[in-house]
């Protein structure tokens, strides 16, 4: 995956998460309906064919991104680790 494509997939959570990251006074009720708002809907996500982001999945986003002082790279999606080798 290029870089560029590495950026267009890191900007897809983001735009998912933005609001749980920018907004820290959101109160604990209006964190969980946006964050079933969010899982309930249909999404167009960047090289997949899926539609549906899970609760979990939206809560390891909001964690790396924090964890990584607000990075966006930390949403960058991982290169495969047996990349190359035969199985």
């Amino acid at each position: 995956m290029t870089e560029k494509e590495k950026q267009e997939v890191a900007t897809f959570p983001f735009s998912i998460i933005h609001e749980f990251v920018n907004e820290p006074n959101l109160a604990f009720g209006e964190q969980e309906k946006l964050l079933r708002d969010k899982c309930a809907r249909k999404w167009n996500i960047p090289y997949s064919e899926r539609s549906s982001i899970g609760r979990s999945t939206i809560l390891r986003w909001i964690s790396a991104y924090k964890e990584s002082g607000c990075k966006l790279e930390a949403l960058y999606p991982k290169d495969r680790s047996d990349r190359g080798k035969s199985r």
